[in-house]
């Protein structure tokens, strides 16, 4: 029964890593994107994946994007 407890222990922490080293990434990337043009950015991505821009959600995620400044995601 020890054993499998371990293994158990040890998956979570494993998750818990993979967790911690995405929120990194994640974090680099929004500091990289400070002075970039975001809307750009999600038009680009939008283009790419051939998502509908007129779309309901497409196109209030990029209403979004033209919204946000650099001091809002610094916030």
């Amino acid at each position: 029964m020890p054993s499998h407890n371990t293994r158990l222990i040890r998956l979570i922490g494993l998750f818990k890593l993979l967790k911690g080293v995405l929120l990194i990434a994640v974090g680099i990337g929004a500091f990289k994107m400070i002075h970039s043009d975001l809307t750009d950015v999600a038009t680009r991505l939008v283009i790419r994946f051939g998502l509908d821009p007129g779309g309901r959600h497409v196109g209030k995620l990029l209403l979004e994007t033209a919204n946000l400044t650099p001091d809002r995601i610094r916030a």
